[in-house]
């Protein structure tokens, strides 16, 4: 399950700032399964414990950006019986900086290199490091001592100018996978950008304008339907150039056809 905020531009409030809007999506099945509207004096931290509490989530693995690398929702994560994987950045700069210092030196306890992959114009590999976070973390008291540290380390060779750009990335997780896995569970999370990419670029949610939050709620829990009976449709099709029909296509076709657009609808 990856948690992510995104900016409803569309609607502007008294304050002259867009609301957010808070989601719970599921990668696998390629769902959004909860959202939560910001209220206009509040942001996405304080939203979160509200989704959480609106849905049953018992042993699901929750991913989310370094904004969510709050001890408050981390415990809330875990109550509800779940366990995270959230990046750390300079928002919480007294961790994230003593492990980009102790990482330096600790051993790691699982290694893992990807092979070369071409994409978007980019050769990409990807090193992958975990590590016991007791012997990383330096304030055990507030973040405790049963922490996973997994440091990710990106190359990117650019093949038009062949620039070579890096980048380290530093996430912690309360449960143990292989560094493979804490790979693919990372590039796994950004499913939910694929999924807010679709309801801006596909659905034209940001070319909309609204003149209230409510108004750009509801339009969200429409077009987020929209996007999950395509899911559900796509994944009990039998042929695979039916399951591999893009957004953009199946938009089209319920567009012109109606038998397509009924089949979409009645589908069980």
């Amino acid at each position: 399950m990856a948690l992510d905020g995104k900016c409803t531009n569309g609607t502007t409030q008294e304050n002259g700032r867009s609301p957010d809007l808070l989601s719970l999506y599921s990668v696998d099945k390629k769902m959004t399964i909860a959202k939560e509207m910001c209220d206009a004096k509040s942001n996405e931290i304080t939203a979160a414990p509200k989704l959480l509490d609106k849905v049953e989530l018992d042993g699901c693995l929750i991913t989310a950006d370094a904004i969510f690398c709050q001890t408050a929702i981390l415990e809330k994560i875990i109550s509800k019986n779940c366990d995270f994987l959230v990046e750390v950045k300079a928002n919480q700069k007294n961790l994230r900086w003593s492990m980009e210092d102790r990482l330096k030196t600790v051993a790691c306890n699982d290694f893992y290199v990807s092979e070369p992959e071409l994409s978007h114009g980019r050769i990409e590999t990807r090193q992958c490091r975990t590590f016991n976070g007791a012997a990383v973390v330096v304030d055990t008291n507030k973040w405790g001592n049963n922490l996973i540290v997994i440091e990710l380390e990106t190359t990117n060779i650019d093949k038009a100018t062949k620039k070579e750009t890096c980048e380290k990335r530093i996430y912690i997780s309360n449960k143990w996978y292989s560094a493979q896995e804490f790979d693919t569970l990372i590039r796994k999370h950004w499913g939910i950008e694929t999924n807010h990419w679709h309801l801006d670029y596909n659905m034209k949610q940001d070319d909309i304008k609204r003149k209230s939050s409510n108004a750009a709620r509801n339009l969200d829990t429409i077009q987020r339907l929209v996007l999950n009976m395509f899911s559900v449709w796509s994944h009990c099709r039998k042929k695979l150039a039916d399951r591999n029909l893009g957004v953009a296509e199946l938009l089209r076709r319920c567009k012109n056809n109606f038998s397509f657009l009924k089949q979409i609808l009645t589908q069980k």
